[in-house]
């Protein structure tokens, strides 16, 4: 309520004696509390000495002007000595009740709500009358058009865009008690703690250095917020520890709001000083125009517009409202249209007037709107990231279009040697996370989201069109990630990416240093598992390209044996020359008399066990009689076999050798020529049995006819009896064959 308040000395002196009487007698009853603060106790020996020696002060809080009283505002009053506060109230005169003070110095705080609208110091040496100005002032508005020409009957809605909000201490974890206010020095009297918005008063607080200890934590996640008042020593003075917001994202709390009259005007009287909106609204109306000199009526749509103004005293302002219409088409630098977009158009101070979407094509439109002659921003965003920002005049009703901070990418994906790499997955991926349009996070331990995926052409290249403005991470996959490399783009640009792949050639050769062809090798990844595989050629030689970038464990196998294992690095070397253990073994096959053998069967098995050997070779002697093979390391039999002729032989290989095989008459071929001999002459024997006996029987019949001879001489036989049986004997001889002929 506002009122003009005089000043009558004698009922005030009257007023005075009898609230000093009061006080002297309430002070034993109140254990001398001033102000509704208990004080310490040498404050209660100030509080004695004010009962007696105390002021009377009287203050009256008013308009900038000192025209206007203010009822119902709060009134603090701090005192620098005693680092005390107490709070009052203005009455309907604007008259705080005067209260006793002991001289010293006092700063007095006016506050609307929690916005702090005045502030005085005063020194109090005497009884006296104090008035407090507030920051309150009027405000004059004439709206006129681009011609100048005022705009009558228009509403003008004021919303304050200012308040005052408390400070934060801190958040809570559910095991932390001890926090700090922020400020040393904290006037007893001011301090109000609260938990997400809650009043509390289980703590704690040491004044002097700003210390708020809480009987119980508070709870994870809990704000924990403050209004209090300081007092700065070296300066002297009490600040209020606050935060002023100036709201720019939406309209603010509705102050008041008038029409203008037929000169366009329009008074808001006692405006606390701020920032403001200013809404204005037009009615529909009929302009009249002449055409070829006929009167013609023709229909003016309403229109709108919001202006900001800052209030730092009293102001007469003529504002400036011209029609416009605002039409705008977002599209990429390829001219593609940009849907789904916000668009924001945001005055000097940065405060949002107007807020749209992009349709399908791109556009927004707006029209009859009031702007100012002056320049807005236009940004524009997809969620809340930024693509684009301009400063442009609205006055010239006109298609405006806009091109976003969009790029073009090319992605250029080469091998270790700088070789292309054909067919590769590229992808791509936003490091960029938007908290709000000013607010955001860079990742940079992973992934971001993925923005696209492609593959790389003939010439290893992979293509992104319209990138918005930001970090983006490139990520090349063949199987698995083999390159990476992150950007910020901020223009049109080209990268090359050189990936983790690479050629590996691997040359056999013998422990002799012969080429080895047809080796089996096998190689394997860092895993375990089986990654390539192949045979080297006829010079000993396998290639592998677009290899990994790795340690790689390899083993070569022979005719079904190893004869090399390893790991290598292909960071160190990529060509390498293997040594494996396999040899030359020659065998030169004889006769029995050390001659060549032409065209002999070899047959050659190695011994896997004591009892247990696997035929791995069958081949024939050449016209020198020998024969050559690439074996592994080993223990060999070989066997050489020439129609009768065959031997054998056992050698454990471990170096290159020549081996001589004499072959022999085999052992199968002596029994059936004996069997046949035999046979042969057991047939004899039975066919010429009867010519075989004869001799047998003439043998002895001489054998008989000797002895005969000899017992006749020695006189054994007679004579007759000896001519008999030797006739007999003779006749036999005869019949046989013959008489013998001595």
């Amino acid at each position: 309520m506002l009122r003009n308040i005089g000043r009558d000395s004698v009922k005030y002196k009257l007023a005075a004696s009898i609230i000093l009487l009061i006080l002297l007698m309430s002070l034993p009853l109140t254990g001398g509390e001033f102000l509704g603060v208990k004080p310490s106790r040498a404050f209660d020996n100030h509080g004695q000495e004010m009962g007696l020696n105390g002021l009377n002060v009287t203050l009256c809080v008013k308009d900038w002007k000192e025209r206007v009283s203010f009822e119902g505002l709060k009134v603090v009053i701090y005192d620098l000595k005693e680092w005390r506060a107490s709070t009052h109230f203005s009455n309907r005169t604007g008259y705080v009740t005067p209260k006793l003070l002991p001289p010293g110095s006092y700063v007095i705080f006016v506050q609307k709500g929690e916005r702090t609208v005045g502030y005085k110091k005063i020194y109090v040496t005497e009884n006296e009358n104090f008035t407090i100005r507030t920051w309150s002032y009027d405000l004059n508005l004439t709206l006129v058009d681009e011609w100048g020409k005022p705009l009558a009957n228009h509403t003008v809605f004021l919303r304050d865009q200012t308040s005052q909000k408390m400070v934060v201490v801190g958040v809570g974890n559910g095991t932390r008690t001890v926090f700090h206010m922020g400020h040393p020095y904290i006037i007893r009297g001011t301090v109000k703690v609260y938990l997400d918005g809650v009043l509390t008063k289980d703590y704690t607080l040491d004044y002097t250095s700003g210390k708020l200890i809480f009987n119980s934590p508070p709870s994870n996640g809990t704000e924990i917020t403050a209004d209090y008042s300081y007092w700065i020593p070296d300066a002297g003075e009490v600040k209020r520890a606050s935060e002023t917001i100036i709201r720019t994202e939406e309209a603010g709390q509705l102050v008041a709001e008038a029409e203008t009259d037929e000169n366009g005007t329009v008074r808001f009287p006692n405006v606390w000083n701020g920032t403001y909106r200013l809404t204005v609204l037009g009615k529909e109306r009929w302009l009249e125009q002449y055409v070829l000199g006929e009167k013609v009526l023709t229909r003016v749509e309403p229109a709108e517009g919001d202006f900001i103004i800052n209030v730092q005293d009293s102001m007469n302002i003529t504002l400036r409202c011209i029609r416009s219409d605002l039409t705008l088409r977002l599209v990429t630098k390829s001219n593609v249209p940009v849907r789904n977009a916000t668009v924001e158009v945001r005055s000097r101070g940065g405060h949002l007037l107007y807020k749209d979407q992009t349709n399908s094509t791109g556009f927004i439109e707006r029209k009859n709107i009031y702007v100012a002659d002056e320049l807005y921003t236009i940004s524009a965003r997809i969620e809340e990231r930024i693509i684009d920002r301009e400063v442009i005049n609205l006055t010239e009703p006109k298609l405006l279009t806009l091109k976003c901070w969009t790029n073009n990418l090319t992605v250029t994906c080469l091998d270790q040697e700088g070789k292309p790499l054909v067919n590769h997955l590229v992808f791509l991926y936003d490091q960029l996370i938007f908290h709000s349009p000013e607010n955001f996070t860079l990742i940079t331990d992973h992934a971001g989201s993925l923005v696209n995926i492609t593959r790389t052409d003939e010439n290893g290249k992979a293509y992104f069109k319209d990138l918005w403005n930001g970090t983006y991470q490139v990520r090349v996959v063949a199987g698995r990630t083999v390159g990476t490399y992150t950007i910020d783009l901020q223009k049109t640009d080209s990268v090359a990416v050189k990936c983790n792949r690479t050629y590996m050639t691997l040359t056999l050769i013998t422990w002799s240093g012969e080429p080895l062809p047809g080796a089996t090798i096998r190689v394997y990844g860092g895993d375990g598992y089986l990654f390539l595989r192949d045979r080297s050629d006829q010079y000993g030689i396998v290639r592998w390209e677009g290899v990994y970038l790795d340690n790689y464990t390899i083993h070569v196998e022979w005719m079904g044996t190893e004869v090399w294992s390893g790991v290598v690095d292909l960071r160190k070397n990529r060509e390498m020359t293997l040594r494996c253990r396999v040899y030359r073994l020659t065998f030169e096959c004889r006769d029995p008399f050390g001659k060549k053998i032409d065209g002999a069967d070899i047959t050659l098995k190695k011994e896997i066990s004591r009892r247990r050997s696997i035929v791995i070779s069958h081949s024939e002697t050449d016209e020198q009689g020998s024969i050559s093979l690439l074996l592994p390391y080993g223990s060999y039999v070989a066997y050489c076999s020439y129609g009768i002729y065959s031997g054998s032989t056992r050698i454990m290989l471990d170096r290159d050798h020549v081996e001589r095989i004499i072959c022999n008459v085999r052992s199968g071929v002596w029994t059936p020529i004996v069997m046949v001999a035999l046979l042969i002459v057991v047939s004899t024997i039975f066919l010429e049995r009867r010519n075989l006996r004869i001799p047998l029987e003439i043998r002895r019949y001489k054998t008989m006819l000797s002895k005969l001879e000899s017992m006749y001489r020695t006189g054994q036989v007679e004579y007759s009896i000896y001519r008999k049986i030797k006739e007999e004997l003779e006749a036999k001889l005869m019949e046989l064959g013959g008489r013998e002929i001595r």
